[in-house]
């Protein structure tokens, strides 16, 4: 069982059944979700087209499907953006 899911964590995410949500955390887990949602379509989006590519690929009679170079470019994107603690 992950920390997350042990049931101190969970007690601890609100303090009382009793107090209500703040109006501004509201907002902000709101806001959250709609970010969820579109970096979901985004990464959809991106699946479809790494298959269309693939396809092209094949079409052109590429051997090689994959780009290790344009992988590599992709992973480096997340390092030059680092998370916000």
């Amino acid at each position: 069982m992950s920390r997350a899911e042990r049931p101190e964590t969970i007690a601890a995410a609100r303090p009382r059944d009793d107090v209500p949500e703040p109006p501004d955390l509201r907002r902000l887990r709101r806001r959250i979700d709609a970010l969820d949602r579109r970096i979901v379509a985004l990464l959809n989006e991106r699946a479809a087209l790494a298959v269309a590519v693939g396809r092209a690929k094949r079409a052109a009679g590429w051997a090689a499907i994959r780009d290790l170079e344009r992988e590599r470019s992709w992973r480096n994107l997340f390092s030059a953006y680092p998370l916000v603690r």
